[in-house]
């Protein structure tokens, strides 16, 4: 039975009908602040593509973050409204884990196998989202680790590991490693939050009341005074 995903946790919003790496229905755009006009509308039309039926579906994917806090909220909130007014188990993921699932195993971009993968997502405010990945020969996605929130100043390259950025143009231009094979561009999608919850024996216990957003950050813009700071010590040369 087909899953149901939701991603809206950067100006990309995706959602998906999943029933297999090989088989499922989808639409992925970047709309910016517009994925509230969208998001109803999409689940609407791929189930009729899919001919697929609210009894169908076996449960709710949402990403739960990191990322923009409205989108966030929003893909939480609809998703709840679904779960709960249908009975149908809601399974959060993380928008990290979703993006290399989605990389790996629905794009099928392979990655060498390194010792390690890194993810870094753009969290503005000079900073990444950050996340450690080892890849498992049964195909899950596990992360070691927390996400955490890394100064992007702080961030040393391992050129013997491997790379999944998205929207980090900034720390790569200023990095030698943009001259190996090891960074390898991504987005986050639905697709990679089915895939993920799929890789559930069962849903059993997984409530939408329970579904939460994950915010790593609690500071959503820098104050009057961190902006003035940060400006000084751009003029100052300092890093």
């Amino acid at each position: 039975m087909p899953i149901l995903a939701i991603e809206t946790s950067t100006h990309w919003c995706s959602v998906a009908i999943y029933f297999s790496e090989e088989h499922y229905f989808s639409r992925h755009e970047k709309i910016d602040n517009k994925a509230s006009q969208f998001i109803l509308p999409w689940i609407n039309d791929l189930m009729s593509e899919s001919s697929v039926k609210w009894s169908d579906i076996e449960a709710i994917a949402v990403s739960i973050g990191p990322g923009s806090f409205t989108g966030i909220r929003l893909g939480i909130g609809v998703a709840q409204g679904l779960a709960f007014a249908r009975k149908i188990p809601l399974v959060p993921v993380s928008s990290l884990d979703g993006m290399l699932a989605n990389h790996l195993y629905i794009v099928k971009n392979e990655i060498s196998p390194q010792k390690l993968i890194h993810l870094l997502m753009d969290a503005r405010m000079e900073q990444a989202y950050y996340g450690s990945y080892s890849l498992q020969s049964d195909k899950t996605v596990r992360r070691n680790g927390d996400i955490q929130l890394l100064n992007i100043k702080d961030i040393i390259l391992n050129l013997s590991d491997a790379y999944l950025t998205f929207e980090m143009q900034s720390l790569l231009q200023n990095s030698s490693i943009i001259e190996t094979n090891n960074i390898y561009m991504a987005t986050p999608n639905a697709l990679g939050i089915a895939y993920c919850a799929a890789q559930n024996p069962t849903f059993n216990g997984f409530l939408p009341k329970d579904c939460f957003p994950l915010y790593v950050r609690d500071q959503v813009a820098l104050s009057i005074a961190q902006r003035a700071l940060l400006t000084k010590k751009d003029d100052q040369g300092e890093g």
